[in-house]
């Protein structure tokens, strides 16, 4: 009676040592292919020029550095007959004339002749009327950010408090619409010279604006298939010294806080594209994640089919809007106002002692 506890032991071990023999390291035989050719294209509805850029995708196993694809040449047609050449205005980056602007309802196909004959040729891309928006709104709430200690080598989480922004959005079942969005930060800050012993003090009035989708865990929005749908947008940090957990520099930030949100309406392709896009990037390495996936694009070479192509030329209406955002965290309150854009000037700039024009105060 006492062998079956012993027989019992020696099953187990030997499972342990068959499950710890079957670990093999394995080599995967990646295929030496070709780089292939990558577009990103964008024309939208407002005034150009617009840009398609040409690379050179790199090799899973090299470092990454972008190839530039010179010497090409490009033109957008249009449904109404127009063909519109592009000019390559630094290596790999070609732009479209000046005056040249999408309009709503109309269709675009892209065409590249590369230096070697190859030809490519896009899906025709209609340009969908722009987001019919309700309200932009407010609500205090925290971010997780995950930092990098100094000290152990470890990443940990850290929940910082801040404010959210969201998009509400008019529609039907009729006019719904997807769409995704690009979201800056715009922050102004100081730069105070001398004021010790007796020294007169000067000032640099200074601003900064840079992108913040990275942690709001997507850029589009959802699929409007019902009347005032709601999407986060943004996230602003309540104190001026978290801000360079968005990679803000530190300075003398002021309490301005303001948001630029450029928002793309989108086709069927953009869409697709957009989402695989988004899945692919929030994969984590789980045991049942989805393995990396090649994105389906709109781009085809006509010269060979079987080629591949990769990337996205992309027609979409753009609508911008610019807030400040005033939040009193005592209160639990959030005011918005909306302020004159702010994304035609440049990204970065001082004035000594003096205020630029949309300075605010």
């Amino acid at each position: 009676m006492k062998i079956k506890p012993v027989i019992s032991t020696i099953l187990i071990f030997l499972s342990a040592t068959l499950l710890w023999s079957c670990q093999e390291e394995y080599h995967v035989d990646l295929q030496n292919t070709e780089p292939f050719l990558v577009v990103d294209g964008l024309l939208t509805d407002q005034q150009g020029p617009h840009e398609v850029r040409l690379s050179k995708s790199v090799k899973f196993q090299d470092q990454f550095i972008p190839q530039a694809v010179s010497g090409a040449s490009l033109r957008i047609t249009v449904s109404d007959g127009q063909s519109v050449p592009l000019t390559e205005t630094q290596p790999g980056v070609y732009q479209t004339p000046a005056n040249f602007e999408g309009i709503i309802g109309r269709s675009y196909v892209l065409h590249i002749t590369a230096q070697n004959g190859e030809e490519y040729v896009s899906a025709p891309q209609t340009l969908m009327p722009p987001l019919s928006i309700d309200s932009v709104f407010g609500q205090l709430g925290e971010e997780i950010f995950y930092l990098h200690s100094q000290v152990s080598n470890n990443v940990y989480p850290t929940a910082v408090d801040g404010t959210n922004t969201f998009l509400k959005t008019s529609g039907t079942n009729e006019d719904a619409s997807s769409y995704r969005f690009v979201s800056e930060l715009y922050l102004q800050y100081l730069i105070i010279y001398g004021g010790i012993g007796g020294a007169v003090e000067t000032v640099d009035n200074c601003w900064i604006r840079r992108q913040i989708n990275d942690q709001l865990g997507t850029d589009l929005g959802n699929r409007n298939l019902m009347q005032n749908a709601t999407d986060k947008i943004g996230f602003v940090l309540r104190e001026r010294n978290q801000l360079p957990y968005y990679g803000f520099t530190e300075q003398l930030y002021q309490s301005h806080r303001v948001l630029i949100n450029k928002i793309f309406t989108l086709n069927e392709d953009s869409y697709e594209f957009h989402k695989a896009k988004n899945e692919q990037l929030s994969d984590e390495g789980r045991f049942f994640d989805p393995i990396a996936a090649q994105i389906q694009g709109n781009m085809q070479c006509i010269t060979d089919p079987q080629k591949v192509v990769l990337g996205l030329f992309e027609a979409s209406s753009e609508l911008i809007i610019t807030y400040k955002i005033e939040s009193d965290f005592q209160n639990n309150t959030v005011d918005i106002t909306m302020i004159d854009n702010l994304h035609t000037i440049p990204r970065s700039g001082c004035l000594y002692e003096e205020y630029p024009d949309h300075w605010l105060f």
